[in-house]
């Protein structure tokens, strides 16, 4: 049996995250995923059983990446507005340099098929019990975790957009302004 390459891997996954951005889902075939990774097809069979599981995979992966980078600074002792301040300018910066996984993960959190899996991954779980433990303190709004969701991250990944498609790059300060915004309508 072969011994599984973690250069390959990588190589694949980065493949698979560009592909997907430039193409979408469909525009891909395990052939073109091979060639331009600059492995066989059947090498992505080892690793893969099948370019959906594949997708699955690469998607929790990021999801989970992501999260980890966005909590990364986030204690116990912070209270809603620095919890979710710093969650917000990480976020910001997670997308700035994460370009190709951010729009990746955006393709594929909307998909239907993803819905149930998402909602019980730790990623999903730990901003929800936050958000949850916010509005019991009456710290934010009693709203769905949806809206809050949407409040939150919408403005930022739209500015990030905006660096993508025009170089438009926001300070700090902008940064900070715009989440006062985001707290003033979410906060008790």
């Amino acid at each position: 049996m072969r011994k599984k390459d973690d250069k390959k891997i990588e190589a694949i996954k980065k493949t698979v995250i560009k592909l997907i951005r430039d193409y979408g889902f469909h525009g891909i075939s395990m052939a073109k995923i091979a060639k331009e990774a600059g492995v066989s097809p059947a090498t992505i069979y080892i690793y893969y059983e099948n370019k959906s599981i594949m997708i699955h995979e690469i998607y929790h992966e990021l999801r989970m990446e992501r999260h980890n980078f966005i909590h990364l600074n986030i204690n116990s002792e912070m209270n809603a507005k620095e919890s979710l301040r710093t969650i917000y300018k990480s976020y910001y910066n997670y997308i700035i340099n994460h370009e190709d996984e951010f729009y990746f993960i955006k393709q594929f959190s909307s998909c239907p098929c993803l819905y149930d899996e998402i909602q019980a991954q730790q990623y999903s779980v730990k901003l929800d019990g936050l958000l949850n433990k916010f509005k019991e303190n009456k710290e934010i709004k009693d709203l769905s975790n949806k809206i809050i969701d949407s409040i939150l991250f919408s403005p930022i990944e739209s500015i990030a957009e905006d660096f993508f498609v025009g170089g438009v790059n926001f300070s700090e300060e902008e940064i900070d302004k715009m989440f006062e915004l985001v707290w003033n309508s979410i906060e008790y």
